[in-house]
């Protein structure tokens, strides 16, 4: 349903999600960086919202995306696979 690419500009890390359906778009920009080397981790906040997204540097094709509520709550849990066109 989503379309997520991570890009890295001007020394920041930025989310870029666009819904298939209905053609939504957000943009995410200053990530906080964590993890280690085995397990990357970027946070963006969006309000009350925190989008979380975590790969494995020695499988960087798949990437997890997690979204927060205000609440701490997670809202959504997806794997999401590099796509080449």
């Amino acid at each position: 349903e989503w379309a997520v690419s991570i890009e890295y500009y001007e020394n920041a890390y930025s989310y870029y999600g666009t819904n298939l359906r209905t053609g939504d778009s957000l943009t995410l920009r200053g990530a906080k960086v964590g993890g280690d080397s085995q397990r990357r981790i970027y946070t963006w906040t969006n309000g009350d919202y925190r989008y979380q997204v975590a790969w494995q540097p020695s499988d960087p094709g798949v990437i997890r995306v997690q979204v927060f509520d205000g609440r701490g709550q997670e809202i959504l849990n997806r794997l999401l696979y590099e796509y080449r066109g």
